[in-house]
């Protein structure tokens, strides 16, 4: 069986915070080509269940005809020694391989759906500013949250000295002209 190129192997299955727009224009060629491996291989393996299928049927009457020979036999021994035959024995190995090369691929099919909806999550971080400010740290971060909160409070006591000023210099025009009638 030839190699066949699968999540472990081909980098295109890795996500890149920094190439979402590349990402995103390869992710439907991408999936096509691995589901259309996958189906291939799903019908490769239902080809060789049926080439095994078809030779056994034409060796049932051989053997049937050999045991028959030596006197009574049963089905259990017409199955034995078909599977004992080389021929289906290689057959079998050859099916074996079919379905492990089906079920990686398979795996890589949903491993690109888990990809896909990885650079959804990624796209949402990105849209919420995620990835914009270059945090190294833990301790870095915790820094950055204080100063932004710090900002906020600024904020929000600027607005009220602006509200209270407006009150206070509202209140004075009141009086003055009240002082003036």
């Amino acid at each position: 069986m030839e190699h066949e190129t699968t999540l472990n192997d081909d980098p295109r299955f890795k996500t890149d915070k920094r190439d979402l727009d590349g990402q995103w224009e390869q992710q439907p060629a991408l999936f096509f080509e691995y589901a259309s491996k996958s189906a291939m291989a799903d019908a490769l393996v239902d080809d060789v269940k049926d080439e095994i299928e078809r030779f056994k049927a034409q060796l049932d009457p051989q053997i049937r005809l050999r045991l028959s020979r030596a006197g009574k036999f049963t089905e259990a021994m017409v199955a034995a020694a078909l599977n004992d035959d080389e021929r289906i024995q290689a057959m079998t190995e050859t099916l074996r391989k079919a379905q492990l090369r089906a079920a990686l691929l398979r795996a890589s099919v949903k491993a690109l759906d888990q990809r896909k909806a990885a650079l959804e999550n990624l796209v949402k971080l990105h849209g919420q500013e995620y990835f914009a400010v270059p945090i190294t740290e833990p301790s870095d971060r915790a820094a950055y949250n204080q100063t932004k909160a710090n900002d906020q409070i600024r904020k929000a006591m600027t607005s009220k000295k602006r509200s209270t000023i407006e009150q206070q210099l509202t209140r004075k025009a009141k009086e003055k002209k009240h002082a003036r009638t």
